[in-house]
């Protein structure tokens, strides 16, 4: 397998360039999670996976409670299958809220605020209702809890791991918390170790090849239990090496090599960058280093067949989009018509016309 191989399989693994599915919540249980922090390039990253589907699409299914955009691995949001939230909150958040239990106590939080609070924000959302942050605290703080400080961004992280809330639909451009219990009821579809292999399943599955420092990574689990979870589905994969590095895949699927010319216009945050440890066969570490600033935000990528080969942004308003790109290197004539196509795929996403 060369590093082209990878990144042709990575693609059409991870539905950018096979399309199987039909929904934003098919694709969301396919992926296992998304990374969401970035709300519009999250939209973005399931609209890329959906061909045809559009940003009004994913807000309905948000809406319908089809996908859920919560606090899950590592601690960061991430957009999950409805039915997929319990089991995978229960496997990954003792892990995330054990990390940040010393940073909490130091702000003076205790279990009984944790407890009290959590409780507070149930009887708020309760019959269906969604709050703006400002209201979430407002009753939080109203059941005696502070809020003073860095209080809030725990208790709210807390609250989220704990399975009591969840980001709602938005009420016109502003974000509501929502009761997960109303938005992903029932129980947990899977425990213990039948937990762990799925959630490998998942992600070898969406992301191969993949090593198991990848899914170390993507998790947020340790070593050892990765590769333990790793075991319990390897039988149903395939592996190859490269470069001294074995990597786990499902079985061969037809890729068509001639997609490999294609680009594709990735938000900063998406799975075929940040859903692996070694980011290398997508962007070198020096260049990726040097585009991502202080604050942690990772530039939109050009991507032609899978590797990096520029960066993209956009300007928004009322009727149109103007999308600007900047080339590591120039652009074959070749791959410069490749990016107009991808960029007006995006403006159809957004269902916008090209800027004038």
């Amino acid at each position: 397998m060369t590093r082209q191989h990878l990144l042709s399989r990575r693609l059409a693994q991870q539905q950018i360039t096979r399309h199987d599915f039909q929904s934003a919540g098919e694709v969301a249980a396919w992926m296992g999670a998304t990374q969401a922090q970035d709300y519009a390039g999250a939209k973005w990253s399931l609209g890329l996976r959906l061909p045809g589907a559009t940003d009004a699409d994913i807000e309905r299914a948000i809406a319908a409670r089809e996908i859920v955009r919560t606090t899950s691995l590592r601690g960061t949001l991430h957009f999950l299958a409805a039915a997929d939230v319990r089991w995978i909150l229960k496997l990954v958040a003792p892990r995330v809220i054990a990390r940040f239990a010393g940073p909490s106590r130091a702000a003076g939080l205790t279990e009984d605020d944790f407890a009290r609070s959590t409780a507070a924000m149930a009887r708020a959302l309760e019959g269906g209702r969604l709050l703006s942050r400002a209201e979430l605290l407002r009753a939080v703080s109203d059941g005696g809890v502070s809020t003073a400080g860095g209080r809030p961004n725990y208790l709210l992280y807390w609250a989220a791991l704990d399975g009591v809330i969840c980001q709602g639909a938005r009420r016109g451009k502003e974000f509501t918390f929502a009761l997960l219990d109303e938005w992903s009821p029932g129980g947990c579809a899977f425990e213990g170790e039948q937990a762990a292999a799925e959630l490998a399943r998942r992600y070898f599955h969406s992301h191969g090849p993949a090593a198991v420092l990848d899914f170390a990574w993507w998790s947020g689990q340790s070593l050892t239990e990765s590769r333990a979870a790793l075991r319990l589905v390897q039988d149903e994969l395939e592996s190859v090496a490269l470069d001294g590095i074995t990597y786990w895949m499902p079985p061969a699927i037809a890729i068509d090599a001639g997609r490999d010319s294609e680009a594709h216009l990735l938000p900063g945050f998406d799975e075929h960058l940040l859903g692996y440890a070694d980011r290398g066969a997508v962007i070198p570490d020096d260049q990726i280093k040097a585009l991502t600033p202080k604050n942690g935000i990772f530039s939109p990528l050009v991507a032609h067949g899978g590797r990096a080969t520029g960066t993209w942004s956009r300007k928004i308003d009322r009727k149109s989009v103007a999308i600007e790109t900047a080339p590591f290197a120039p652009w074959t004539e070749t791959q410069g018509e490749t990016v107009l196509i991808a960029a007006e795929k995006y403006r159809a996403f957004l269902t916008l016309s090209k800027a004038e």
